[in-house]
């Protein structure tokens, strides 16, 4: 094995402005979060989006992770996908 050290969303939407918060819940109640931008991808494909462990902030252990929760922060009537999930 290896050591895990971000999480891969393979993701789009319609317009800039688009974020996503990433909440990350671990053992004894604690917690870390994140946001990063979803790129504007349009019609076009979606994209590889990495988001590294480094950017969250919190009390959570990231290497005992109980929940992940996404909140995807747009505009009304926007469309925002998230096709795949990965622990790289």
């Amino acid at each position: 094995g290896g050591t895990t050290n971000a999480i891969r969303l393979s993701v789009g939407t319609e317009t800039t402005g688009t974020t996503v918060l990433v909440r990350a819940s671990g053992v004894g109640g604690t917690s870390s979060t994140a946001a990063i931008a979803i790129p504007a991808t349009g019609a076009g494909p979606l994209v590889t989006l990495d988001i590294p462990f480094s950017l969250f902030t919190g009390t959570a252990d990231l290497t005992q992770i109980g929940a992940l929760q996404f909140e995807i922060n747009q505009d009304a009537g926007q469309d925002t996908q998230i096709d795949s999930l990965q622990l790289i």
